[in-house]
């Protein structure tokens, strides 16, 4: 079997030949080469083709669909570590901003962090209609099917481009601040553009069923103490049930990138009817278990992660990382159900050593 294999054998609750070991090093690539470390045994070559030399599976994302805006202008100003996108329209001009610095691109990271959101005010809130309105959703499944081949057996192609419409909004749209004191203040608003994005967003999802991609990646970054088990329930249950229903309707997975607190939510977790918990990340970066996750979920959920990246950084000693690693090989690997990763990276200052001890041990 390969690593793609692995992965499937696991999502239809089969035993593969070995546990699949999927992880991402982007973050740890990307830093070597802004710092000019790379290893001279990986110098000249690809991420991948470092991923194959660790023996760790692939795991990549490719949209299978593309936004396609009309009806407004774009202007991106770059001023310093800022990105200002505005978005003309003739109802107005909404506007984001964004950070990149350094400090951001030596650690590998390379996505820019957003600093002031496109909804600040209520006012905003038709601006943002009006945006999502103009952009209009088109199957783009080329990338992903390239992708796919290049990757072939090695690791396994998730499908992107896509978000609960409560995340979105949240995370995305309104920012937390705004958006939880819009949600108290202004419940009707916020309620009424919720509707508004979940019906756009049906759009993508409609798109998303007839796609090459096995498995979807809703690109949530769920932490349980911000959306709190009362929120997911009522603004996020109801779209992923309507979207998991469609999607096994066609003999697709979906995926939750859940890279936060989990514990709040290994109880509501399963009501949604996703069935992956990919990026989970465990003690001690957040309070929840592996065996707590995996006791909740049984195999309900399928938990894609379960290596917090802090046990292979050198801040965490080899004694500590034995017994993290003597913990999961002895229980929690045994239980199934699980593909193993990294949450949500292996990140700059990691020990490849560490990693090739996971790989070791995968191999038995």
């Amino acid at each position: 079997m390969n690593e793609h294999d692995r992965v499937i054998a696991v999502m239809r609750r089969q035993r593969p030949d070995r546990m699949p070991w999927v992880a991402r090093l982007e973050l740890w690539y990307n830093a070597r080469l802004a710092t000019d470390t790379m290893p001279q045994r990986f110098r000249g070559m690809s991420l991948w083709d470092i991923d194959r030399a660790l023996g760790i599976g692939i795991r990549t994302l490719a949209d299978v669909v593309r936004l396609e805006p009309d009806g407004f202008e774009t202007i991106v100003t770059r001023r310093g570590d800022e990105i200002i996108t505005e978005y003309v329209t003739p109802i107005g001009t909404a506007r984001t901003v964004q950070v990149y610095n350094e400090l951001m691109r030596t650690s590998g990271v390379t996505s820019p962090y957003l600093v002031e959101h496109m909804i600040e005010e209520v006012k905003d809130y038709d601006l943002a209609e009006y945006v999502l309105e103009h952009t209009r959703p088109v199957a783009s499944y080329e990338p992903f099917e390239r992708i796919a081949r290049q990757v072939r057996g090695n690791g396994f192609v998730l499908g992107g481009r896509i978000e609960c419409p409560y995340q979105h909004w949240l995370v995305r749209l309104a920012g937390y601040e705004a958006g939880f004191a819009h949600l108290v203040e202004h419940t009707e608003r916020v309620e009424r553009f919720l509707r508004f994005l979940t019906d756009w967003t049906r759009q993508i999802c409609r798109l998303m069923l007839d796609s090459p991609a096995e498995m979807i990646l809703s690109g949530d970054n769920f932490d349980g103490t911000i959306t709190h088990p009362r929120l997911f329930r009522k603004y996020c249950v109801p779209f992923f049930r309507e979207f998991t229903a469609d999607l096994h309707g066609r003999g697709k997975w979906l995926a939750s990138h859940i890279d936060g607190e989990p514990l709040p939510l290994l109880g509501a977790f399963p009501e949604s009817g996703i069935d992956v918990a990919e990026c989970f990340t465990p003690s001690p970066m957040t309070r929840a278990t592996l065996a707590q996750a995996q006791a909740a979920w049984g195999d309900r959920v399928i938990i894609w992660g379960g290596i917090p990246s802090a046990v292979l950084c050198p801040s965490t000693s080899d004694e500590v990382f034995e017994r993290f690693l003597e913990e999961l090989f002895g229980q929690a690997v045994p239980a199934g159900n699980i593909i193993l990763g990294v949450g949500d990276n292996v990140v700059g200052d990691a020990l490849l050593e560490r990693v090739e001890r996971i790989t070791a041990l995968v191999r038995g």
